[in-house]
Formats: structure tokens, sequence, C-alpha cells
């Protein structure tokens, strides 16, 4: 479901936040209803969309429908909301006001580029380190007698999907991080339809990074312009 915020006399869409309805077990004859941001792990979650200046605005209209609306859910999690979300702060207010207890936390480690400076300095500071990292990984491989080649799949990368999958549980373990499509069986059928409709559109791309036959590593890209 998204909530939409409009202002009919002028703009019309000014402000949006995806939410996902879950059901999780509660008792034996009843299930929780959990409602939460679109997304559930630190790859996959959506800020609160809002037109700049109108942030208030927008975070008021928003907690005013979890107030007005406790009969929707039953439990209310809006984590995962980064703090690059236009008007994120406005938002833990209005929600105060609302009669809620919000509590901020930064204790997630998800993975952040600053995207504030300019370019020369994202270079040296973040993008020639990671080059150098990958050259290093390269040239160890060649020194072991392994051959790598890089492949691009635009069309029938659903025939790669189960390798992609397993291969990203395995790494979800290994991190001790949560593996969403373990957690959410409809995540699966969302994915292939999403590159079923981006095929067509171009907008998706699979890398593959191969030794002869071999697949060493996936890199699934959703591109535009």
């Amino acid at each position: 479901m998204t909530l939409r915020v409009s202002d009919e006399n002028s703009d019309g869409l000014i402000g949006a936040l995806p939410l996902d309805l879950e059901r999780a077990r509660g008792t034996r004859f009843w299930n929780q209803r959990r409602l939460v941001p679109l997304g559930h792990n630190i790859s996959d979650f959506h800020p609160v969309l809002c037109q700049k200046g109108r942030e208030a605005e927008v975070s008021r209209a928003l907690a005013g429908w979890f107030r007005r609306n406790p009969n929707r859910w039953d439990s209310l999690n809006l984590d995962l909301i980064p703090e690059s979300s236009n008007g994120w702060r406005e938002f833990v207010e209005e929600m105060k006001r609302a009669g809620f207890s919000p509590q901020v936390t930064r204790e997630r480690s998800f993975y952040k580029i600053d995207t504030d400076a300019d370019w020369e300095a994202y270079e040296k500071n973040f993008l020639h380190p990671k080059l150098a990292d990958l050259r290093n990984r390269k040239n160890r491989l060649a020194r072991d007698g392994i051959q790598t080649e890089v492949r691009l799949v635009e069309r029938g990368i659903l025939n790669y999907l189960d390798g992609f999958l397993s291969m990203y549980r395995q790494r979800r373990q290994a991190a001790k991080q949560p593996n969403v499509f373990d957690a959410h069986p409809t995540m699966r059928p969302f994915l292939e339809a999403v590159i079923r409709d981006y095929e067509t559109r171009g907008w998706v791309r699979l890398s593959l990074l191969v030794s002869g036959e071999t697949i060493l590593a996936y890199q699934l890209d959703w591109l535009q312009n």
C-alpha cells in the first residue's frame, strides 16, 4: 500500500510513503498485522517521498493517517527509513505530536556513499581504493592460474536466477545478515516479474564473473539512461 499526500488546490501529489502490510503469527488463533516500510533489509528500503519545502505538511498528513487508522494495523514498525529522506526529522516530530513515541537509532550498518563532495574527491577517496582492491583480487586469481572474464546478460536473465539467489543466500549467511528471499516468499515472484518487464525496456543487466563455464560472482543492476 502507498500513503499518498495530495494538494488538490495546486500541485496534486506532494508526498508518499510506500508501506507493506505483513501478517505474522500472534497467537494460535490470531495473526498480527504489522505495518512496515516497503523494504526489509539494508539493500532494499524506501524513504519518505516529499516535495522539497513541504516536509512538515507531508509529515503532518502521514502522522494524522496513522493516528486516525489504528484499526488498519496491530504493530507499527516504521524502521529502515533512511536519514537521506527529504523530511525525516519533520516526520519524527509529527509522529510525536500525533501521540506516538518514535525512537531514532543509527546502529544499523548501512553502506553509505557520501555524495556531498565533488567528483575528484569521490574518485580519490572512494572509487580509486575500490578499483585498486578489485585489481589486486584479479591479479591474485591470475597468479593462481585462474583466468576470468566478465559476461553481460541482457536477455534470459531468469535462467540464471537460481544460481544468483543461491550465491546471495551464501553471502547473507556468511555476513550474518537477513535474507529477504527466505523471510518473504513473495519476493522472488516479484523480482521475476520486474526482470521480465525490465528486459523488454532494456533496464536490467546481469554481469557474470566467469572462469571457463564456472560462474564465480553475479551482479544484477537496474539501468536507466
